[in-house]
């Protein structure tokens, strides 16, 4: 005998002494399967674990020492790959995401350190500052040469920035802070690299603040861009799609175009530092 299956899924039942339709049922459980995906679909926390480096990371713009090292955060189209040795905490941003670029050379970006694990603003370090594009129209993929100009530029300025305007200190002297930052550019990918002292000594004023395999807290966040002025993600110089390197694999978005406002990258991640018993090779 056929039955059909709405009549089948309209069939009751009992659940905890009151009658429920199948259907009902059906339905809250898909509604609760959404919510769920929804709420990790928009999240921008991590929970990564340091790995321990042996050497130290030559901070150059350029992601070859970070194959396998990184994680993907699909809510921000990015992977973020965190490492540290006794004395220094390497972090490493890769994103082909267009609107993330713009961003971040556009209004800049602020990498904020906080010891307690709490995403405290109160250390971070600012770059590049931003202002670069200066609202033009953002470079198209059809001209890198004039886009890797721009990241070029982008190097020169690092500040020190924290609760207050009182606390932004501009750094001209990489060296002797010991806090270094590089952007590279190579086919259409962006990579963020950072180096920063773990903690303070006679040499280094500016440090983490950390001690020992401890959890502490990095969040990347980005100016924002509005409708009235940002290149439209429908524009070409936007493109269609983006590409990241994910623990070695390849993993792409696509984007719609939309005339929206495009919300600014906020990435953090919770950090298990290593103590040195995990160690990385090249």
């Amino acid at each position: 005998m056929r039955v059909h299956l709405m009549d089948q899924l309209a069939r009751p039942t009992r659940i905890g002494g009151q009658t429920m339709a199948v259907t009902q049922q059906a339905l809250f459980i898909l509604w609760l399967f959404l919510a769920v995906g929804l709420l990790y679909g928009c999240s921008t926390t991590l929970e990564l674990t340091s790995l321990w480096m042996d050497r130290e990371i030559t901070i150059d713009g350029v992601d070859s020492e970070w194959r396998d090292a990184t994680t993907y955060a699909r809510a921000s189209d990015a992977a973020l790959g965190i490492t540290n040795d006794a004395n220094y905490l390497y972090a490493c941003l890769i994103t082909s995401n267009r609107q993330v670029q713009v961003q971040m050379l556009a209004y800049g970006c602020t990498v904020w350190l906080d010891p307690e694990g709490k995403a405290n603003r109160t250390f971070g370090i600012h770059f590049p500052v931003g202002g670069l594009l200066q609202a033009r129209r953002f470079l198209t993929r059809d001209n890198p040469e004039e886009l890797q100009r721009f990241v070029d530029l982008a190097q020169s300025n690092l500040e020190i920035v924290g609760l207050s305007e009182a606390d932004r200190r501009q750094i001209v002297n990489r060296n002797v802070t010991g806090i270094d930052a590089r952007l590279g550019y190579s086919e259409g990918i962006l990579v963020y690299e950072l180096k920063v002292p773990l903690r303070e000594t006679a040499e280094h004023r500016y440090a983490i603040g950390a001690t020992g395999a401890q959890t502490i807290s990095v969040g990347f966040e980005t100016g924002e861009i509005g409708p009235s002025s940002q290149p439209r993600a429908s524009d070409q110089a936007m493109g269609s799609g983006s590409r990241v390197r994910s623990r070695g694999r390849s993993t792409s978005s696509s984007q719609g175009a939309r005339d929206e406002r495009v919300e600014p990258l906020q990435l953090w991640a919770t950090v298990r530092l290593a103590s040195g018993a995990t160690a990385i090779t090249k």
